[in-house]
C-alpha cells in the first residue's frame, strides 16, 4: 500500500555494462597519479579547425568538430583514425562541442557548439553501419554562449552536467531535461570547460585558458589542482578504466589540433561511461506492499525516480538517504509480484496488477527468492539489502525464514532486512473481519480496490491473530529473527504506533459492532523484539480523523527525518 493520488511508483536498475577487456599487454606503467600516461595524435587528423570533445565507449576514442555533426573514432592505443560517424539527426551547422558516453544505455551524449541556445542530443551509435542517430532531449537556455564544450553523464542518477565555454557556472539536469541545481566554480581564475564524473560524490573540472584539471564536490565545493598542461586549452574530459590494465586515467581534449592527453588518476576512481565503481557489492530490493501495481511506463520511467523522488512516493525518499552510504541508483532493484527476469546482465521486473499484490503469501515469496538467485548467478559476489514497505516487508521475512532453512546458497548472500510498517505479526482475526464492514467507506490514496485490504488471499492469511495463537506467532518471529542474526543478518523493523491501518482507533474510526467498542491495536505488529533494531515511532496520523483517509497514515515513516536518518545509520553498519 503506498500514499500517491498522481504517481505509480517505479523501479528498474540498469545494472554496469561489463568493462571491454583491453589487448594491451598486461605490464604496469610506472608513473603518479596526475601524470600524462600516454600521448596521441589522431592519424590522418580529420579537416576542422576547433575540435573540443571527447568520449570512451569502452574500446575506442570518439572525437568532435565544432564545424559539423561527425563523430571520428580513434584509437586509444597509437591515435589511428578509425573512421566516423556521420550523426542523422543534427543539422550540419549546429555542430559539435563536447561529448560523453553512457555506459548504462549504451548513448553518446552531444552538445551542440554553433547555434543558441545550445541544445543537447542522445546518440546511438550503431558501429557496423558507419552512422548515429540523434534525438533532441532538451535546450541549454541557461547557456552564456551557443559552444558547450563542458559534458559529463552522470550514472549515479541517470543524469548530465553541464559548462558553456570558459564559463563559471556549472549546471545539473536529469536525462529528461529538467534542472536539478547549478553552482559557481573558479579554477585558477579561469572559467570552467571540461566535465567528467569520478565518482558518487566528486567531479573533475577543466579550465581551458589555464590549461589545468580540478577535482570538486558535485556542489562546488573543496575544489583543488589536480594536474595541469601547461601550453595547452585543455577542454572536454572522458574517463577510461580499460585501455591501461590496473589503471584509471582521464583522456583530455585540446582545443586547436587532435592532440590527446591520458592523465592518471587514482585506480577504480574514474566513471567510465559514466558509471561508478559500486562501493562494494550491496544491492538494495524495494519491495512494494498490498494494493499497489506496476505498469510499463512506470518501469520505464525507473531511472528518473531516483533523482526525483516525487515520481517514487514510496521509497523516493529513502533511495536519496542512502547515497549518504555509498549507493546509488544502480545498486537499486524493483522486485515485482509476477517476477521477473535477467535481460542483458539486468534485472527487469514483470509488470503486475493490483490483483497479483494480493496473492497467496508464498507465491509472492517464490517470486522473491527466484530473482535473488537469478541475479546472484548473474552477479555471484552480490550482498542483497531487502527494503519492504508494508506487505512487502512481511514478504521479506517469510524470505528470510526460507532461506534459513533451505540450501539455496542465499543465506550468505543475505545482508539484511528493513520492513516498515509491516504486518509481520500477523493482524486480528476480528480486526480483519470487521474491516470488511467498513471498506465501502474507505478511499485508498492510490487506484487499488479497498477490498484487497480484508478480502484478498494474502490478508486473509495475515489476518489469522486469535487470543489462542497470537503469542506463538510472536516468538516464532522473534526465534527467526534470533537465528538470521546470528547467521550475521541484520534485522531493522520499524513503524508508526499511530498507523490506523494498524490501530484504527488511532483515527477514530469506528467499528461496526458500534460506539462503545473498538479495534484490537495492532501496532505491535510492526516490530519484532529480538530484531537489531525495533522501533515504533510516534508519528501522527497525519492529520486524518476518520475512516475515508485511513490509508494516509499508513506510510509517514517512509517520509520522517528521524527514520531515514536511523535506516541510514542501520545500512552503514552493514558490512
Amino acid at each position: 500500500m503506498r500514499r500517491t493520488t498522481q504517481h505509480h511508483s517505479v523501479y528498474f536498475v540498469l545494472i554496469c555494462i561489463a568493462l571491454v577487456l583491453s589487448l594491451l599487454p598486461t605490464f604496469k606503467v610506472e608513473a603518479a597519479t596526475g601524470d600524462v600516461l600516454r600521448t596521441i595524435n589522431v592519424v590522418p587528423a580529420p579537416s576542422c579547425g576547433v575540435t573540443v570533445g571527447v568520449a570512451f565507449d569502452g574500446s575506442e576514442l570518439l572525437v568532435s568538430c565544432i564545424s559539423n555533426s561527425t563523430i571520428t573514432r580513434v584509437s586509444p592505443v597509437d591515435g589511428t583514425n578509425l573512421g566516423d560517424y556521420p550523426i542523422l539527426g543534427i543539422p550540419s551547422g549546429e555542430g559539435i562541442g563536447a561529448i560523453s558516453w553512457d555506459g548504462k544505455n549504451n548513448l553518446l551524449w552531444v552538445a551542440t557548439a554553433q547555434i543558441f541556445p545550445p541544445k543537447v542530443y542522445s546518440v546511438t551509435l550503431n558501429k557496423g553501419a558507419g552512422f548515429g542517430n540523434a534525438l533532441l532531449r532538451f535546450t541549454h537556455t541557461f547557456a552564456a554562449n551557443s559552444l558547450i564544450d563542458g559534458l559529463a553523464y552522470d550514472g549515479n542518477d541517470d543524469s548530465l552536467w553541464i559548462s558553456a565555454d570558459v564559463e563559471q557556472t556549472v549546471y545539473h539536469y536529469s536525462s529528461s531535461g529538467n534542472v536539478l541545481g547549478s553552482f559557481q566554480v573558479a579554477l585558477g581564475g579561469c572559467g570552467n570547460s571540461g566535465l567528467v564524473v569520478a565518482s558518487p560524490s566528486t567531479l573533475y573540472f577543466a579550465n581551458n585558458g589555464c590549461g589545468e584539471i580540478y577535482s570538486g564536490g558535485k556542489d562546488g565545493t573543496s575544489i583543488s589542482l589536480f594536474t595541469s598542461l601547461a601550453g595547452k586549452r585543455v577542454e572536454d574530459l572522458e574517463c577510461d578504466n580499460t585501455t591501461f590494465p590496473g589503471q584509471s586515467v582521464i583522456w583530455s581534449k585540446d582545443a586547436y589540433d587532435y592532440e590527446l592527453n591520458a592523465f592518471e588518476v587514482p585506480a577504480g576512481e574514474c566513471a567510465e561511461g559514466g558509471i561508478t565503481p559500486q562501493p562494494g557489492n550491496k544491492v538494495v530490493v524495494f519491495l512494494e506492499g498490498i494494493a499497489t501495481d506496476l505498469l510499463a511506463e512506470e518501469i520505464e520511467m525507473w531511472r528518473a525516480s531516483c533523482q526525483e523522488p516525487f515520481l517514487d512516493p514510496t521509497f523516493g525518499n529513502i533511495k536519496q538517504s542512502l547515497y549518504q552510504t555509498g549507493l546509488n541508483c544502480d545498486s537499486y532493484l524493483r522486485y515485482s509480484y509476477n517476477g521477473g527476469s535477467i535481460q542483458a546482465r539486468q534485472w527487469i521486473p514483470n509488470t503486475y496488477s493490483c490483483d497479483d499484490s494480493g496473492q497467496r503469501l508464498q507465491l509472492s515469496v517464490n517470486h522473491l527468492l527466484r530473482m535473488l538467485s537469478d541475479y546472484k548467478r548473474e552477479y555471484p559476489n552480490t550482498s542483497f539489502i531487502l527494503v519492504g514497505h508494508s506487505l512487502g516487508g512481511a514478504v521479506a521475512l517469510e524470505a528470510l525464514d526460507q532461506i534459513l532453512t533451505s540450501n539455496s546458497g542465499l543465506e550468505s548472500s543475505l545482508a539484511a532486512i528493513i520492513t516498515i510498517d509491516s504486518p509481520l505479526n500477523h493482524v486480528s482475526r476480528d480486526n480483519q473481519r470487521d474491516f470488511k464492514k467498513v471498506i465501502p467507506n474507505i478511499v485508498l490514496p492510490f487506484n487499488c480496490p479497498a477490498r484487497l485490504l480484508s478480502e484478498s488471499s494474502v490478508a486473509k492469511q495475515i489476518g489469522d491473530l486469535t487470543s489462542n495463537n497470537r503469542q506463538r506467532i510472536r516468538t516464532e518471529r522473534e526465534i527467526l529473527v534470533t537465528r538470521a542474526r546470528a547467521s550475521g543478518i541484520k534485522v531493522m523493523t520499524v513503524g508508526n504506533v499511530q498507523d490506523c491501518l494498524w490501530n484504527p482507533n488511532s483515527c477514530g474510526v469506528p467499528t461496526p459492532k458500534g460506539k462503545n467498542s473498538f479495534w484490537a491495536d495492532e501496532s505491535m505488529t510492526q516490530v519484532i523484539a529480538t530484531a537489531d533494531y525495533p522501533q515504533l515511532y510516534g508519528l501522527g496520523t497525519a492529520g486524518c480523523t476518520k475512516v475515508d483517509c485511513i490509508g494516509h497514515s499508513h506510510g509517514l515513516a517512509l517520509d520522517s527525518p528521524s527514520v531515514l536518518n536511523d535506516i541510514v545509520q542501520f545500512v552503514r553498519r552493514i558490512e
